[in-house]
């Protein structure tokens, strides 16, 4: 069953891709290609893109190539891999390929998500330049809304990582990713604030 629901995420994911980056780059929905019945306007660029926005959806993106930061950012993650993949250290960090989609999601996900926007507005890469700064502004407001939420909580006597249901309950969101991460950041910037 997990196979079955790994397979039906991505091939779900895969698909709204292509017709996403066929609408941006072709000017036709991936409906219009398929009944054109021929699909050379579903070329490499759009495969391409479609492949990458998937695999970093489901966390499974491979950030050990990534020439980013003059390839530091790629050596960084394949330390993380490696540690990952040795045995005992594998224990402490597992998981690596995924620890490096986190920490990817959270850079482009944020305010520093503004650095790849940049980037494509120097290359001339609209479309990049639009994603990367939609993503920036709501990661942004994201935080600027975490942070209002944990006044709140912090007020009622709650810790960053609890949230009270609509019902009473209270539910433990440790390792909810990415509310978590805002969470904590949102409890961060209030005690930090408070003069903590």
């Amino acid at each position: 069953l997990v196979n079955l629901q790994d397979s039906l995420t991505k091939s779900l994911m895969f698909m709204n891709s292509i017709d996403k980056y066929s609408r941006l780059l072709k000017g036709k929905t991936f409906q219009d290609v398929l009944e054109s019945g021929s699909l050379a306007d579903i070329d490499n660029e759009v495969m391409d893109r479609a492949m990458s926005d998937t695999l970093r959806s489901v966390f499974a993106e491979d950030y050990t190539v990534s020439k980013s930061l003059g390839g530091f950012a790629g050596a960084m993650a394949q330390a993380v891999e490696k540690a990952s993949n040795t045995p005992g250290i594998g224990f402490v960090l597992p998981f690596g390929r995924f620890m490096n989609n986190v920490v990817a999601y959270s850079y482009t996900w944020g305010p520093t998500g503004i650095f790849p926007a940049m980037a494509a507005i120097a290359k001339g890469k609209k479309i990049d330049f639009v994603e990367s700064f939609s993503r920036a502004t709501v990661g942004t407001t994201a935080l600027i809304m975490a942070y209002d939420f944990q006044k709140e909580q912090a007020r009622k006597g709650y810790a960053y990582n609890e949230i009270e249901t609509g019902g009473g309950d209270v539910v433990d969101i440790s390792n909810t990713f990415p509310l978590s991460l805002l969470m904590a950041w949102g409890r961060y910037k209030h005690d930090k604030d408070q003069g903590g």
